[in-house]
């Protein structure tokens, strides 16, 4: 998280902190009531806003409980436009007795100022690097302790955040994903889902039982779904005769979109008549409808689908994800498991994950059973559980609170000094690791130079569609090492390790599965 990290020293130089609160000004009594503040701009119609209802509508509150109380709760609406939805998340926070603030139009200090007159303990950001953030209001530290939540799914940069929210499915203990923050790893899935309300179609029956046919389907952000994974569904509708595919997205209003993605289809295999691009519908009722049509939601990697997916088991459509390396990537394995489908629907690799489409497809009852229930399923499940989900949570603000009040501010900062410090030192091993990756690349011409000389006398080839360049060099520069023929090339990529990463087709070679881009066993970039 260089860049970030990066980025969160550039914005906190901007940012002088609110100056640090005196133990007179605060009450640490370890046991008492605990003011917890929300802040976010989307608490309106927004794939946030279905994660952030339960803490903002479940806390055990004062007003409420009594002296069960557990948490006052602040929600720092930073909403440009409101709709029903904010209305609804309104009436939510104030029937729980918490506080709602409206802040839209707030300068960074006077929410700080804000927040530090309303003595929250806890202030916990929805948004991190989307649309409308507040983290300067984060940078002024108005809050002894300060988190990040739900809205993205990396490091904040920001060394005033001293912690985000996550699941041991999403982070693993070994994940090699830097942040800033330090992980607090949330029992079961880091997220607790709220259906819309009253948007709540029916749950149809299987289409694939009257088509004749499966449909898979996706749709998430265009942006999501990336060359590699268009590949991957491509492979997919092959192995699955007359299956088809669905994808939704706003960009397919536009002709030009549609036949651009049709494109990419037909140049992996896909006739376009086995492709429906559907642009966006009108309301969320209809938007949910549309899952009727598909029968299996295939979910994009390395960006893994949240609301999407959320949405799509609860309209009774099982998703295929895949699991990674990274937070985004993980996502849907979190969520996942939460419902209990992870044994069955979360892929490893691409091979199992189109091993599994394929096997689902082959069992047309058994997934046709699995979306009558699922719905049902899926509520009952930890994922829509909504008060246990935040009695959770409030034992995890409860464990922060003790932390903080027995090392205090000092405490807090050293904290904040060493988790800075280890960020330095992983980073540091990073850039280390990156410049020997750099050296392997300016390397690669020595393995060149030496399996030219083992050609055999007279060894020619047509030249490639695809050539090789060195690093700096392009297509412009003409062909590197023309006289390399395939057998000695390929010979010497084995003595050396390396593994193939993409293959082309080379012409009238008889070798026309030959390599044009290198990596070496470490996953380097050697040459184009």
């Amino acid at each position: 998280c260089q860049e970030h990290a990066d980025w969160g020293t550039r914005c906190q130089q901007l940012f002088n902190p609110l100056p640090p609160l005196s133990p007179s000004e605060q009450d640490l009594n370890p046991d008492r009531p605990l003011r917890v503040g929300y802040i976010s701009p989307d608490l309106f119609t927004h794939s946030v806003s279905y994660f952030a209802e339960a803490p903002l509508s479940h806390h055990r509150t004062p007003a409420k409980h009594g002296a069960e109380g557990r948490v006052h709760h602040f929600a720092y609406c930073c909403t440009p436009k409101r709709d029903a939805k904010t209305v609804r998340i309104q009436a939510a926070v104030e029937a729980a007795g918490g506080t709602w603030r409206e802040v839209s139009s707030m300068s960074e200090l006077d929410l700080a100022k804000l927040i530090r007159e309303d003595k929250i303990d806890i202030l916990v950001e929805l948004t991190g690097h989307t649309a409308n953030n507040r983290l300067g209001t984060m940078a002024l530290q108005p809050a002894p302790i300060q988190a990040t939540w739900i809205g993205y799914p990396n490091s904040t940069g920001l060394e005033a955040i001293d912690y985000r929210f996550t699941d041991e499915k999403c982070d693993p203990l070994d994940t090699q994903q830097t942040h800033v923050e330090e992980l607090v790893r949330l029992p079961g899935c880091f997220l607790c889902y709220t259906p819309a309300d009253p948007d709540q179609p029916p749950v149809l029956p299987l289409p694939a039982l009257t088509n004749g046919f499966v449909t898979f389907g996706s749709f998430n952000n265009l942006a999501k779904i990336t060359p590699e994974v268009l590949r991957l569904w491509a492979r997919i509708l092959l192995a699955v005769p007359n299956s088809r595919l669905m994808l939704k997205s706003k960009p397919f209003a536009c002709e030009t979109a549609r036949n651009h993605f049709l494109g990419l289809l037909q140049a992996e295999g896909v006739e376009s008549w086995r492709v429906d691009l559907v642009p966006l519908v009108a309301g969320n009722t209809e938007h949910l409808a549309t899952y009727s049509s598909i029968d299996i939601s295939l979910d994009p990697f390395p960006y893994a689908g949240t609301t999407t997916t959320c949405e799509s088991l609860f309209m009774g459509v099982p998703c295929i994800t895949l699991a990674g390396d990274s937070h985004a990537y993980n996502v849907g394995v979190s969520l996942l498991a939460a419902v209990g489908l992870e044994k069955d629907w979360v892929a490893h690799d691409q091979d199992e994950y189109v091993e599994l489409a394929v096997k689902h497809t082959s069992q047309l009852a058994r997934l046709g059973v699995l979306r009558s229930c699922l719905r049902p399923r899926m509520l009952s499940s930890p994922l829509c559980d909504a008060p246990a989900f935040m009695a959770r949570l409030e034992d995890v603000y409860r464990q922060l609170w003790h932390r903080y009040i027995q090392g205090g501010r000092e405490g807090m900062l050293k904290q904040r000094s060493e988790r800075s410090q280890r960020n330095r030192e992983h980073l540091q091993r990073r850039q280390q690791q990156l410049q020997q990756q750099q050296r392997q690349r300016h390397c690669a011409g020595n393995l060149w130079a030496l399996c030219a000389p083992g050609c055999p006398s007279g060894s020619s080839r047509k030249a490639p569609t695809h050539r090789a360049f060195p690093p700096g060099r392009n297509s412009t520069q003409g062909p590197l090492w023309p006289g390399v023929c395939e057998p000695v090339l390929l010979q010497s990529i084995r003595r050396n390790h390396c593994s193939y990463a993409h293959y082309y087709n080379w012409g009238a070679s008889p070798y026309r599965s030959s390599l044009c881009t290198w990596r070496s066993s470490h996953g380097t970039l050697l040459a184009r």
